[in-house]
């Protein structure tokens, strides 16, 4: 692109994206592009994260929403192979108890039953399903309630996508519905605070005025490097969401 287009030049809204328009302003680029992937990346490993960490906790918060007290008798204690924690290895405890008139059988991890331990244990369960039962101080999660410190990452993670997501739908919204104005441009150069690939996007700012105001804006972008007029231009045709001035976003024909 070595011409850049006027006021004059935008057609009325509603407006058709060109194949110029959707790979600045519908593609995620540069910062837009970064937050997206890590975003994607976070809520993937951390779901994958929370799975692990958090299974068992709904049982385990049946049980203290619920809880019901009762003797049970230790079946079985076995070890578990490759599992420490704080430098401790478990046992796995299957037992046996009565609840509501009928026997139940539960599996539980516990640091305080050793693999020779025979006898009656104490039990609670949930009266909400009387199949969830543990060991009295136990959970049926190996890591307990620390395991939703887990859930920070996909949070993280979904939070950074829908900026991602917000970001672009905004500028979207003011390109295909904006009004244009003349925007004054205050930077040009790299965008050192984000790298592609081993390349740091053109970044661009400008700002641009308003019967409610001055607005500023932003775009970074691989794509722009290749447009000679965008790196020399001192003003360039803005469109901006009426209701949302903040919403805005270059024209590009």
């Amino acid at each position: 692109m070595d011409h850049l287009p006027g006021l004059n030049d935008v057609p009325p809204a509603p407006r058709t994206l060109s194949p110029q328009a959707r790979a600045l302003v519908v593609g995620y680029r540069g910062r837009q592009g970064v937050l997206l992937i890590v975003g994607g990346v976070f809520l993937a490993v951390g779901l994958i994260l929370s799975i692990v960490f958090c299974w068992g906790l709904p049982m385990d918060a049946a049980i203290h929403f619920s809880r019901r007290d009762t003797r049970g008798t230790i079946l079985r204690v076995d070890p578990t192979p490759g599992m420490k924690l704080s430098g401790r290895r478990p046992t796995k405890v299957r037992f046996q108890y009565e609840a509501g008139g009928t026997l139940w059988l539960g599996e539980s991890n516990s640091f305080e039953i050793r693999p020779e331990q025979t006898g009656a244990i104490e039990v609670e369960y949930s009266s909400l399903n009387p199949a969830w039962g543990r060991l009295a101080g136990e959970t049926y999660s190996t890591y307990g309630y620390l395991g939703m410190l887990s859930l920070l990452f996909p949070i993280l993670g979904a939070l950074i996508l829908y900026l991602a997501i917000r970001s672009n739908r905004r500028e979207i919204r003011a390109f295909t519905r904006g009004f244009p104005v003349l925007a004054r441009v205050t930077f040009r150069g790299q965008d050192h605070s984000t790298t592609i690939n081993g390349r740091h996007p053109f970044l661009i700012r400008w700002e641009f005025k308003t019967e409610t105001g001055v607005y500023r804006g932003s775009l970074s972008s691989l794509k722009l490097l290749d447009s000679k007029a965008f790196g020399e231009a001192d003003q360039i045709v803005v469109l901006y969401d009426p209701a949302d001035p903040k919403a805005n976003t270059i024209f590009v024909a």
